[in-house]
């Protein structure tokens, strides 16, 4: 029996080799079926496949590299699978006895051991052949390919070379036989929508013109383009004016149909000012518009034109797809997304770049930049390259940028289409959302938002927005189901007193803004949000108990700003009257004295504790603050961190009679970009405080301390002179408002030879406004180049004689020169020719317009105080002095 075993293994063993093996062999024709039937599936998955790719090859797409990958396997494996077919077809055809027996068993073994391996690669390949993306990138063609028409002049200067020497050479043998039937040519190229450079030797077309005075003009919707192609001037398109969209809108959409009814023309100007400008839109919009003939078809359009933009006939394929052509040529991801971003702000709206920024740090698209100063960095390179772009543009004001309606919609339609996004946004009443539990990222802009009366179950999103809004109450549990909300932004809500208890439980909460709000307090479960990051609280008046502890327990917070301003002045306009004025400055008719009482303004709880709060955390980088006591200015002073760590700085304290600031205090404050001295009534003056030999000895030439000082504004004060500013080269926009003993901006006493060697003063210089300066007698000693300036206002500075310019200064750069008529009669001018060169500058007016941020005074509070002073008494006013105690800081 010991032998018996092994003899019955080998022979089952040899038995099922036997059994495949010549299953291999009998099953053959069967398994050449299921090729066969697996190869035309594959044949016809491929063909529709190859069709999508074709349809969005059309649209410039470029496949993906897993369809590309798929195709080249499928084309290689049903080239083996016919050979298989015809190799076996031909086998069985051979079969002997009947056709029962093949004559080569060792072949047909071969083949049908392949057919069924060759089955199961092409299974595999069908289960791997169903795509939901076939093309992606979108790739734009350098330049479009254009009809072959007949061209003025260009048969003469082809008709040199032959057809035959072009057709049979190749394209470097091409391009030296154009190039010299062009070189003494005189010729205009034009080059229509480039997306990237093109190399114009390789296309035998020289760059050097000068000798013949040809011309090469191309178009573009990438800026950067111009620089890459190397052009010599640049001429951006701008949107059309009112009356020139309206022409082009009238011409497309015909006069025939624009005299149809007599009310289709101003429906037409109404359509028109929709295109915002934009010609494609315009041009798209007005062959729509031509198909209806009634007033009731055009305003049905017109509301479509207003909700739906998109749905107009033409708008998503001749608008839409150009416009993504910018988009997609991002490349980036993070561009992208931060493009995308832009679209939760209403249509139209002006977006504060700064603030737009600080969304996407929030939101950690800027994750990679440990240092937030770096971050902030890349987020100006972001905009500029969306300005490049052509995506966003410029708005009223450098830190405004804004984007076209079109483009807007572009953005939602690709934000929408995004996985698990949707933006909801100008929405007013309630919430009433048809998919709210699939909602990401939300923005309310609606003065119809005054309360939430539900809850809102809304557990993926991660943005929320309700700002300009009238919102004065949010239910307790209104954030109960928000477990992944990371954004939240209430600001300008000004009726909103009062945050839910469980705004403590946004564990993953890392940006929050409250700014411009009422609340009172703060909720003490704030302290539980330890991934938060920013924090904005500006202009929150009536917050109190921003306490030590509270603070110091936010660990991951970066950026902190609570800036400051007067509660009253900033609500009054033009249509105040003066006793109501009068009643916040606490004006005494009888004896014509004006009292600036310290109680004035607002003033925070304990700015000590908050101070000393966020020493405490480890990873604050950027803070903006207003110091308005006299310790917390002497905290600051004796803080290095806080000194590195400041942004913005407002200092109005009563207190203070001097301010005197060390060399190395203002190295320190290197990351300081704005400062504000307001309302300091009895600060005499502003020091600078050179701390060792060397810098003594070298005298006004060492410190740039102010390294990134970019707007200084001086308000309320008793300075004598603003000679500090010297040490201070990258000021931007200097504002000087109601110092009633300022003489001089930089004193005399520094001579003319050492403002001379100061190179770099005021060369960056670009906004000057000086307000209700009685005193004020001169800017400088002599004449200054002014580089970058581009406005002067001044107003109501009757003793200003001379201003220090010569007839090159602000030679490229000024804009206005604005003031009243009388004072510029009266300036005094070195030669004719320098008033000649700035008289063509020069715009009269009586209110300053060149405000460089919104938290200056408004120029009608000015104008009220000039009548104020006109009808006082004493024909001026005077302050009562409250308190005189010196201080002497850093």
């Amino acid at each position: 029996m010991d032998c018996v075993s092994p003899i019955l293994d080998i022979a089952t063993r040899l038995w099922n080799c036997t059994t495949n093996h010549t299953a291999y062999i009998s099953h053959l024709q069967d398994n050449l079926h299921s090729l066969r039937d697996a190869k035309r599936e594959l044949e016809n998955i491929s063909k529709d496949i190859e069709t999508r790719v074709e349809l969005a090859e059309q649209q410039y797409l470029v496949r993906t590299n897993q369809v590309k990958g798929w195709l080249e396997n499928t084309q290689l494996i049903v080239k083996e699978a016919n050979d298989i077919l015809q190799e076996g077809d031909q086998e069985i055809q051979k079969k002997c006895f009947g056709s029962c027996c093949p004559r080569n068993c060792c072949y047909s073994y071969k083949l049908g051991k392949e057919a069924i391996k060759k089955t199961d690669a092409v299974k595999e390949l069908i289960k791997k052949g169903h795509f939901d993306v076939v093309a992606d990138s979108l790739r734009r063609p350098i330049v479009d390919e254009r009809p072959v028409e007949k061209t003025v002049g260009m048969d003469s200067i082809f008709g040199e070379i032959p057809v035959d020497m072009l057709s049979n050479k190749d394209s470097e043998e091409r391009a030296i036989e154009i190039f010299h039937a062009l070189k003494n040519k005189k010729f205009a190229l034009l080059l229509d929508d480039l997306w990237e450079r093109i190399d114009l030797l390789t296309m035998g077309i020289s760059i050097d013109h000068s000798r013949t005075g040809s011309k090469i003009i191309f178009t573009t919707r990438k800026e950067d383009v111009c620089s890459q192609m190397e052009a010599h001037r640049r001429f951006r398109v701008e949107r059309l004016t009112s009356e020139a969209a309206l022409d082009l809108f009238r011409l497309k959409v015909g006069e025939n149909i624009l005299n149809s009814h007599h009310e289709i023309p101003k429906l037409a100007e109404i359509a028109a000012r929709e295109c915002n400008g934009l010609p494609i839109t315009i041009i798209t919009v007005a062959r729509a518009m031509a198909n209806w003939r009634t007033p009731e078809e055009w305003q049905r359009e017109i509301q479509v034109l207003q909700r739906y933009r998109l749905e107009i006939p033409g708008m998503e394929d001749l608008v839409f797809h150009k416009l993504k052509f910018s988009f997609d040529s991002l490349g980036d991801d993070t561009l992208k997304t931060c493009f995308l971003y832009c679209s939760i702000f209403p249509e139209d709206h002006n977006i504060i770049k700064d603030e737009l920024i600080e969304l996407w740090i929030g939101e950690g698209f800027l994750d990679k930049f440990y240092n937030i100063y770096d971050a902030r960095n890349h987020g100006e390179y972001i905009i500029g390259r969306l300005k490049l772009a052509c995506l966003l543009e410029t708005g009223p004001y450098r830190n405004i940028i804004k984007m076209h309606d079109v483009i807007h919609d572009m953005a939602l339609k690709l934000a929408s289409e995004t996985k698990n996004m949707i933006l909801v946004q100008e929405c007013g009443g309630g919430l009433r959302l048809l998919r709210q539990k699939e909602v990401r990222r939300m923005s309310l802009w609606s003065p119809g938002v005054e309360f939430f009366n539900e809850t809102l179950a809304c557990p993926c999103l991660s943005t929320f927005l309700v700002k300009d809004a009238k919102l004065k109450r949010i239910p307790n549990t209104f954030f109960r189901y928000m477990f992944s909300l990371s954004v939240l932004d209430l600001s300008y809500n000004k009726d909103l007193m009062r945050l839910p208890v469980e705004l403590g439980e946004l564990i993953n909460l890392h940006y929050l803004n409250l700014s411009y709000t009422n609340i009172d307090v703060l909720p003490s479960a704030v302290m539980n949000l330890t991934q938060l990051r920013i924090l904005l609280l500006d202009e929150t008046k009536n917050l109190k108990g921003m306490s030590r502890t509270l603070i110091s327990r936010l660990q991951s917070l970066q950026v902190f700003s609570r800036i400051l301003s007067s509660t009253k002045i900033r609500n009054y306009d033009e249509s105040s009257s003066d006793e109501e004025l009068l009643e916040v400055l606490h004006y005494d008719q009888s004896s014509g004295n004006t009292e600036l009482l310290e109680g004035h303004y607002d003033q925070p709880c304990n700015d000590v504790e908050l101070l000393e709060g966020l020493e405490f955390l480890k990873h604050i980088t950027d803070i903006s603050i207003t110091l308005s006591t006299f310790r917390s200015v002497h905290k600051f002073k004796s803080s290095h961190k806080l000194q590195c760590c400041i942004k913005r700085l407002t200092i109005m304290c009563t207190e203070m009679v001097s301010l005197d600031i060390s060399s190395s205090a203002m190295r320190r404050m290197e990351n300081l970009h704005t400062l504000s001295i307001c309302d300091c009534h009895i600060l005499r003056e502003v020091k600078i405080c050179l701390e060792d030999d060397h810098e003594r000895m070298q005298g006004v030439l060492v410190p740039k301390c102010f390294r990134n000082l970019g707007y200084l504004r001086i308000e309320n004060c008793l300075v004598k002179d603003l000679t500090w500013l010297i040490y201070a080269p990258t000021i931007q926009y200097l504002w000087v408002d109601n110092c009633p003993e300022l003489e001089e901006i930089i004193s005399n006493d520094l001579g003319s030879s050492e403002i001379e060697e100061n190179i770099e003063l005021f060369s960056k210089l670009e906004s000057v406004n000086l307000v209700s300066l009685p005193s004020l007698k001169g800017i400088c000693r002599g004449a200054m180049p002014f580089p970058s300036l581009q406005n002067l206002e001044v107003m109501d500075c009757t003793s200003l004689r001379k201003i220090p310019f010569d007839s090159s200064s602000a030679k490229k750069s000024l804009n206005a020169i604005k003031g009243s008529k009388t004072w510029w009669d009266a300036l005094e001018w070195d030669d004719e020719a320098t008033m000649n060169v700035f008289a063509s500058k020069f715009i009269e007016s009586e209110f300053q317009l060149f405000k460089p941020t919104s938290s200056a005074l408004p120029s009608t509070y000015t104008k009220q105080l000039q009548r104020i002073k006109r009808s006082s008494c004493n024909g001026g006013l005077q302050m009562v002095i409250l308190a005189s105690q010196s201080a002497t800081f850093w």
